[in-house]
């Protein structure tokens, strides 16, 4: 599954000097301390991107939404800008091709009414399934 794989790979890449970031998919367990990034899909479209290939998920769009949570708003923003970069540069997974990377949007909340704020930031992914062989 391609969120899947999105998200192992950038829990095991995405660094930012000076913090250490906590990751989930789609939460966090209560005890996780701030800054951290949960990544949500919201519209998956499972429909060929290559020809040859099947409507089976294994080519597809998706949209994501990546919500970095921290008790600054300045660093939540930071924070947001450096994974909107690490994200834009990205072109092949493991084993999916990165064929479109666009940016939705960037949104930030400054209160969040559980003493963090929120900055999200949404990318629309099409992919097809890739092969090093």
């Amino acid at each position: 599954m391609f969120e899947q794989e999105l998200f192992n790979y950038i829990s095991n890449n995405f660094v930012v000097e000076g913090f250490t970031l906590g990751f989930g998919f789609g939460e966090v367990p209560e005890t996780q301390k701030a800054p951290y990034i949960v990544m949500y899909p919201l519209n998956n479209d499972g429909t060929r991107q290559v020809l040859c290939d099947n409507d089976d998920y294994t080519d597809g769009r998706t949209s994501i939404q990546f919500s970095i949570y921290d008790v600054d708003y300045s660093n939540a923003c930071y924070i947001g800008r450096k994974l909107d970069i690490f994200l834009a540069n990205l072109k092949y997974l493991p084993n999916y091709r990165i064929l479109l990377n666009n940016n939705e949007v960037i949104r930030g909340f400054n209160n969040v009414n559980n003493g963090l704020t929120l900055e999200t930031v949404t990318r629309l992914f099409t992919y097809t399934t890739y092969s090093s062989t």
